[in-house]
């Protein structure tokens, strides 16, 4: 390969000194490429004077043909370097139940078919989950995080409603404050944590 790059160097800038420096060797390696080249198809391919380089015509017939096969080749070779660097293996995820299902799911889809050589694990929890000792690469949370050596980035903000039945309202009345709350009967999400969390009000214009 080397010898045939330096060949197609030599014929493509018309001089051993041109092409040395487009492939950052020396002249003196240059001129060895080419004299193995030569000895090895046992024919002249350039002839050589004090400031340029030609091809021969047997040197023309060559170069037309090697041109077009070292091309596939180098492109062959690049193409099989990206591979190798494409990001490849198991990525574990976890994420909230719904969250998960609606929002996660399809980004991990198109995430697969942008490197396919990527296999994906999606677990949905709605509780807390070691993510270290799980062997997790990435978890979405949607709560506030305890402080810890992870690394966190925000995604976004999510605005959190109460809720009433129409016939329980009509039953129990409505609560016109927060502090109201504590004599209703309220419905808390389903997990272990939930019922020991505060929930925080914030007021926006008037009530």
């Amino acid at each position: 390969m080397e010898e045939i790059e330096a060949f197609l160097a030599v014929i493509e800038t018309g001089s051993q000194t041109a092409a040395a420096r487009r492939l950052g060797r020396s002249v003196q390696a240059v001129n060895r490429s080419l004299l193995a080249l030569e000895h090895s198809v046992g024919v002249e391919l350039i002839r050589r004077t004090t400031r340029k380089s030609f091809a021969t015509e047997a040197g023309l017939a060559f170069y037309r043909r090697v041109k077009p096969a070292f091309s596939e080749i180098s492109e062959a070779r690049l193409e099989a370097a990206r591979r190798r660097a494409e990001p490849s293996g198991l990525l574990r995820v976890t994420a909230p139940v719904l969250f998960g299902s609606t929002f996660v799911a399809p980004a991990l889809a198109d995430f697969i078919a942008r490197y396919p050589r990527i296999k994906a694990d999606l677990q949905g929890s709605d509780r807390p989950i070691d993510v270290v000792g799980g062997g997790f690469d990435l978890a979405i949370r949607i709560r506030d995080l305890p402080d810890s050596s992870l690394k966190a980035r925000r995604l976004g903000e999510l605005r959190t409603v109460v809720y009433a039945a129409p016939g329980y309202l009509d039953r129990h009345g409505h609560p016109r404050h927060p502090d109201d709350l504590v004599r209703h009967q309220c419905i808390l999400h389903g997990t272990a944590e939930a019922e020991t969390q505060a929930w925080r009000f914030q007021v926006r214009g008037r009530l």
